[in-house]
Formats: structure tokens, C-alpha cells, sequence
């Protein structure tokens, strides 16, 4: 298998001893999800970097938010140029505030390179 992303990520490391050295899916993933959870306008010399998904996260649970809550997983989706998105499913659990979805993508330079990624989300307010 020849690999096509390399990257690190620190995350947990000093809790769990992982590696950081990720590479081609596990890489993708771990980007994506920090695009997700990394509040808009925090990153310097990149504030459109980021969506409101921390803040929306930390509200009343209703049908508005949980379409402005997808809006901003797919806009994160849609400006991942190493994936293309075959799949979003989601579950809407209204007793525990949950919002859960499963997304499979194919890694653009893998092709049939099926990949799932898990997102469970839970509404705080």
C-alpha cells in the first residue's frame, strides 16, 4: 500500500501514548474533525478556518439548529479536497440531545477506498 498523506496529530497523546504520526484515512479523519470543533475565527492568519459548531453544540436543542448544525458539516465536507462524499445518514434523538451521523467517503486518490466516520453529538443547552 503505498501512502498518500502523512501528518501528525498530538491529540490525547500525552493521555494515551498513541502515535502521532497518522497516515492517508486515519489523517483525514483527525482533520476533518478538527475543522469541525475548531471555533470560527480562532486560527490565526486563517479566520475563516472553522465552523460554529462549538457554540451551536452548547444550545436548546431544536429542528433550526440541527439544520444549521448539518449546514456546517457539509460546508467542512465540501472544502476537503482529499475526499468526495458518497453517504451522510443521521439520527435525531430528541430525549438524550443527541445528533448522530455517519459518513462514508471515498479518498479521492484511493479509489473504492470506502472510509466511515462516526459523529455523535451531543447538545448541551
Amino acid at each position: 500500500m503505498n501512502i498518500v498523506f502523512k501528518g501528525i496529530s498530538t491529540f490525547l497523546y500525552g493521555i494515551s501514548q498513541r502515535k502521532i504520526s497518522l497516515q492517508d484515512e486515519d489523517l483525514i479523519k483527525r482533520d476533518i474533525l478538527n475543522a469541525l470543533f475548531t471555533s470560527k475565527g480562532s486560527v490565526p492568519k486563517n479566520r475563516n478556518f472553522g465552523t460554529s459548531l462549538p457554540t451551536l453544540l452548547m444550545k436548546q436543542m431544536t429542528d433550526e439548529l440541527i439544520v444549521d448544525v448539518k449546514q456546517e458539516i457539509l460546508q467542512t465536507l465540501s472544502n476537503e479536497p482529499r475526499i468526495r462524499v458518497t453517504n451522510i445518514s443521521e439520527t435525531v434523538n430528541y430525549e438524550q440531545k443527541r445528533l448522530d451521523f455517519i459518513i462514508v467517503f471515498e479518498i479521492v486518490t484511493i479509489p473504492f477506498s470506502n472510509s466511515v466516520l462516526d459523529l455523535f453529538l451531543t447538545f448541551t443547552g
